[in-house]
């Protein structure tokens, strides 16, 4: 041992190499078939995109998200840097009310929001957005021959309800678990709704406190139909 404070330490560390301390990032361990899955789909999109070139404009993301009156602050995650320490507080509402919401995403445009009524979104409820709203909303935009619909492998999505519809209605046009081509599983670094849409929706949506679910949704609504497409 060498008998230096930690104080001593970590002012060198910081002050005089200008080094940082990073938290460690936890992420969903990869199984060894994971990797196996991940290039078999990257093998199919590079062949779609190669051998189809209108897919990337027909491709349509889609996905859920749960969102709170309260907002959500991961508290491990965010950092105040100042001169001083900020009284900067944020209040956990337990049992916050909530809503579920749905999108999809293409090159031309958003599709949605779609709101939840359920607290849970279980098979059957998903089945009916899609019966009643995405595929309706298709048509009324002409694009239902123009669309290759994309879904993760959440259990509601996996529904074989959910998959017969699909069949029916995207024949070999969908991808998703167990589709005509297969989504792997914990691939979120791959959806624009995830990496994109979502966390700024979010940043707008909690810029300010929320007092109902009238206004929660009013400001989804607002923030996604204000999004272009340079964004």
């Amino acid at each position: 041992k060498l008998n230096i404070p930690q104080s001593t330490v970590h002012k060198i560390l910081k002050v005089k190499l200008h080094e940082h301390a990073y938290k460690i990032q936890v992420v969903q361990m990869l199984q060894e078939e994971d990797y196996h899955a991940r290039l078999d789909f990257c093998q199919q999109f590079k062949s779609k995109i190669h051998n189809s070139p209108g897919f990337l404009d027909e491709l349509t993301f889609s996905d859920e998200t749960t969102f709170h009156i309260s907002g959500k602050v991961n508290r491990h995650n965010c950092r105040i840097w100042g001169t001083e320490k900020p009284q900067e507080v944020w209040q956990h509402e337990r049992d916050s009310p909530k809503i579920n919401v749905w999108c999809a995403l293409r090159k031309s445009r958003i599709i949605g929001p779609f709101f939840f009524e359920e607290a849970t979104v279980n098979g059957e409820h998903y089945l009916a957005m899609l019966q009643n709203f995405f595929i309706p909303e298709l048509r009324r935009l002409n694009l239902s021959d123009s669309t290759f619909f994309q879904q993760d492998g959440a259990p509601c999505h996996y529904a074989s309800n959910v998959r017969q519809l699909l069949n029916a209605v995207f024949p070999d046009k969908w991808i998703g678990r167990h589709g005509p081509i297969a989504w792997p599983p914990r691939l979120l670094d791959l959806s624009p709704l995830d990496y994109f849409l979502w966390g700024y929706v979010k940043t707008v949506v909690y810029s300010s406190k929320l007092q109902s679910l009238d206004e929660l949704r009013a400001r989804i609504t607002n923030a996604i139909h204000k999004i272009t497409q340079q964004q």
